[in-house]
């Protein structure tokens, strides 16, 4: 998802690099204090890590705009290259967390509510993803014969496969190098790892988010479809009645409203489509109540009621520890590859990818610190999710971004079109006659046509005047007989 630059990108973007530095700055001092070196040579190591990420964002990106006929004919070795890394990304991660998994701690709240016994009946959870999740697990005990070792064999087919559906949406969205930066901490990243080994409702719910994120990036192909949105938001709605992080996914919907297309769709179709993606998760939530109604035998209000107490917020603090792992190595990688996100947001004039993950990374951080999030799933499993789709963005710009460049400048050199437009359009306009595109409710001009075309044949008349000549004017040239040059 891609918008155009403008003044909240630019903000955006100052927002990033102050977050980004001083994260940078904290983890290398933190990571000093840990070596037993003082805090100040950390900060100075960050400033200088920051200055090196500089220069490799510049290196990357003259390397990256060589001939394009050269990257064409080796786009098959590109290819093999992506699927060599995927799989092995994908083979350690799972022989990481298969060799952890023998330390995982044989106790859970979940296990004792799922666990298979005579006469038991499995609660009824107002949070719809803890709902869920002991009734899957409730499933595969049953079938496994209470084995603890198989719930959290459950989990890590769900993170895996979660993770691999997220690097074909974010290939997709943001190409090869942003989507195997965000599989490679998913797969490998400390954090991660540690999640699969305690039973949560986090990681089933995971894997619906990223079906609902691959359903809800489609809306951004194509023409800008209002009627689409309404689907949309209804599935947001749906995520957010099973937790309340689903609000990331109707953040995502919307701002996929002010996505880059083709032709612009004007103002009043961007309104209606946001308009309807709102109503849409209104009555989402509607049925997802009335569904929960039927099933539970409570009253509607009952339901509501403990939906919204369910997630009141709380005293406002900020915590001190991000999650499970903290790792500082893998703080300080984290940060490091966000820190080329300052430098890549230039390599692409036109086009910000920032904005939106960076707001919803904010959005995680408010309901965080509020008390939002039930205590199973704090919300850190989201923010550093996040901050690696950042990161990768930092990444991918590198190359994408000079890229479009190139097509760009090259489309302006060979004087095909003005400010960007596709050749098909600029036929259109040769078709008319008219020199103009007007798709999109939008007038476009064109430059003066530069290929030799036919012209339309005009009729003429004679206009010139006419000497009259005598009737016995001879026009012949005396010759003599001898001459035969006509021979």
């Amino acid at each position: 998802m891609s918008w155009n630059k403008n003044v909240v990108g630019y903000l955006t973007w100052f927002l990033y690099t102050l977050a980004t530095g001083a994260l940078l700055t904290g983890a290398a001092g933190t990571l000093c204090t840990a070596a037993g070196l003082p805090a100040a040579a950390g900060y100075l190591a960050g400033a200088a890590y920051a200055a090196v990420a500089g220069a490799l964002v510049y290196g990357i990106r003259r390397l990256s705009s060589g001939p394009a006929a050269w990257k064409e004919k080796r786009g098959g070795l590109f290819l093999a290259l992506e699927a060599f890394l995927v799989l092995a990304l994908l083979a350690a991660g799972v022989f990481l967390r298969a060799r952890q998994a023998g330390d995982a701690q044989p106790s859970s709240v979940y296990y004792d509510m799922a666990e298979v016994v005579a006469g038991g009946r499995l609660p009824w959870k107002v949070h719809g993803a803890s709902h869920f999740y002991i009734r899957m697990l409730h499933l595969v005990f049953t079938l496994a014969g209470n084995q603890y070792m198989a719930g959290i064999w459950l989990q890590i087919v769900l993170q895996t496969g979660a993770f691999l559906g997220l690097f074909f949406v974010l290939r997709s969205l943001y190409g090869r190098a942003a989507a195997l930066t965000v599989f490679g901490f998913g797969m490998c990243g400390p954090y991660m790892r540690e999640s699969c080994m305690v039973l949560s409702p986090e990681i089933l719910y995971f894997c619906i988010f990223t079906a609902a994120l691959a359903l809800a990036v489609r809306t951004r192909k194509g023409k800008l479809n209002p009627v689409a949105f309404l689907f949309a938001g209804i599935l947001a709605a749906f995520c957010i009645y099973l937790d309340v992080a689903g609000v990331l996914i109707l953040i995502l919907v919307c701002w996929t409203v002010f996505c880059i297309r083709d032709a612009d769709p004007g103002r009043r179709k961007k309104l209606a489509a946001l308009g309807l993606c709102l109503t849409g998760a209104l009555l989402g939530l509607l049925a997802c109540v009335s569904i929960d109604v039927l099933a539970s035998g409570k009253s509607f209000q009952g339901v509501i009621t403990a939906w919204l107490w369910l997630y009141r917020p709380g005293d406002f603090h900020i915590p001190f520890a991000v999650g499970g792992g903290n790792s500082l190595p893998e703080s300080f990688a984290l940060t490091g590859m966000m820190t080329f996100g300052i430098y890549s947001f230039w390599c692409d004039r036109q086009a910000e990818r920032i904005s939106v993950w960076l707001a919803a990374a904010c959005a995680v951080v408010l309901a965080v610190c509020g008390g939002v999030p039930i205590e199973d799933m704090p919300g850190f499993y989201y923010l550093y999710l996040l901050c690696t789709i950042l990161a990768g963005l930092g990444v991918g710009a590198m190359f994408t971004g000079r890229k479009a460049e190139c097509v760009q400048e090259a489309a302006q050199d060979d004087s095909f079109a003005e400010d960007g437009l596709e050749i098909t359009d600029l036929e259109e306009g040769r078709a008319s006659g008219t020199g103009e595109n007007t798709s999109g409710g939008k007038q476009i001009k064109y430059i003066e046509n530069p290929l030799p075309l036919p012209r339309k044949h005009v009729k003429r008349e004679l206009d010139y005047p006419l000497r009259t000549l005598p009737e016995n004017d001879d026009f012949d040239h005396p010759v003599s007989r001898e001459d035969d040059f006509d021979i």
